[in-house]
């Protein structure tokens, strides 16, 4: 394998960027293997993805290198039993930090608000109970309570730390097809007054596994295919325009090493869970139906939200794609419910189709759209 690091005379690459046959490579571990935040800062931009193997760092590593640089944040999970559960004085990772660094975190509730506050110190009596001290440096809260707690000012905290914005395989959260729209409107409510105020706009971390890439924020922001194409052309890093930036942390030190030594680790050896586990894999997305196909074989027959139906001329199959333009006697579905239902009426049949393997996508993007739309879960 050909490597050379850049010296950092090339302009917008980061000193000690790799290029490996000429894609660039970023350094994203530390000399311990764990996900090295002071590089990652370096490369950040307003939204930052990163997916990384169980045990390597991101989470805990993130929440020290803040405390280590003083910056407070706001720490977001998706649902309001997540952040009680986590923020437990006994089960928080707030009492990792103090054991490691010999701080005072303390977490508590603001009454009458879905909002638990972090303290950096606190009394305690005879009993051994605790009282906060001083005004909270930091914030927890759930994604799905966000909307009601509009009134709350948040403007002066820099930045946003969403952990496990990934939704597990199995795991059953009600609402989750919307949480690209409350995620949004969070950000817009947290963000409110920065930027007219002449500050940057406040910095996203978002953490998760690869357990699935049918992620409603992922297919918002139109960047389901964009991570594929990294992982296929064996990019770690790139940053966008839009200012969004994307860690892929595969080959973490810290993950391979846990699985060399961990029982657990050789007991899920060979399974897709140690795949997505410790090796960054996305396992779990069956792609085996998504093929570039040659149209001229096919003939379009509908229209629906930005989707294309086409029938193959010869065989019982169909190919669905991106609508790119015009086409004329072809059948559009108004958007909205009236055409979604009216669709699913006349190509119900698609769904057993799709189970028989007659359905061809462009790409994993168009998939994931288009069984939403049939409502078929991904």
């Amino acid at each position: 394998m050909f490597r050379v690091e850049h010296s950092g005379l090339i302009p917008n690459v980061p000193r000690g960027t790799f290029f490996i046959w000429g894609v660039i490579m970023a350094k994203l571990y530390d000399k311990n293997g764990w996900i090295d935040f002071d590089r990652l800062n370096k490369l950040s931009g307003t939204l930052n993805i990163v997916l990384a193997p169980r045990n390597s760092g991101k989470t805990f590593g993130k929440m020290l290198y803040n405390h280590n640089k003083g910056i407070p944040y706001i720490f977001m999970r998706t649902t309001q039993q997540q952040i009680d559960t986590v923020f437990v004085n006994e089960l928080s990772p707030f009492e990792k930090l103090n054991r490691e660094t010999g701080s005072r975190y303390i977490c508590s509730k603001l009454p009458g608000l879905p909002v638990t506050a972090v303290y950096s110190d606190y009394t305690e009596n005879e009993e051994g109970k605790r009282k906060p001290v001083g005004a909270p440096v930091n914030f927890c809260m759930a994604l799905l309570q966000v909307g009601s707690i509009r009134g709350f000012n948040l403007d002066y905290i820099p930045e946003l730390i969403y952990d496990e914005f990934v939704k597990h395989n199995g795991e059953i959260i009600r609402n989750y097809g919307k949480s690209d729209l409350m995620y949004f409107d969070a950000i817009v409510t947290l963000n409110r007054a920065r930027e007219l105020s002449g500050l940057p706009p406040i910095k996203q971390w978002l953490f998760g596994n690869t357990d699935n890439l049918a992620i409603p924020i992922l297919q918002s922001l139109h960047l389901i295919n964009t991570i594929i194409g990294m992982r296929n052309n064996y990019e770690n890093y790139r940053k966008l325009p839009n200012g969004i930036a994307i860690f892929l942390c595969d080959d973490s030190p810290a993950a391979k090493r846990l699985s060399e030594i961990s029982n657990v680790a050789k007991m899920l050896e060979g399974t897709n869970y140690y795949e997505m586990a410790y090796k960054n894999s996305f396992v779990y997305d069956d792609m085996s139906d998504c093929n570039i196909q040659a149209i001229g074989q096919y003939k379009p027959v509908a229209i629906i939200s930005d989707l294309m139906l086409m029938e193959h001329k010869y065989k019982d199959l169909y190919y669905i794609r991106a609508y790119t333009g015009d086409c004329n006697g072809v059948t559009l579905y108004p958007p909205g419910k009236a055409g979604k239902d009216r669709f699913k009426m006349e190509y119900g049949f698609l769904y057993f189709w799709f189970i028989n393997g007659n359905l061809i996508f462009s790409d994993y993007d168009t998939k994931i759209k288009f069984l939403h739309l049939i409502d078929v879960d991904i």
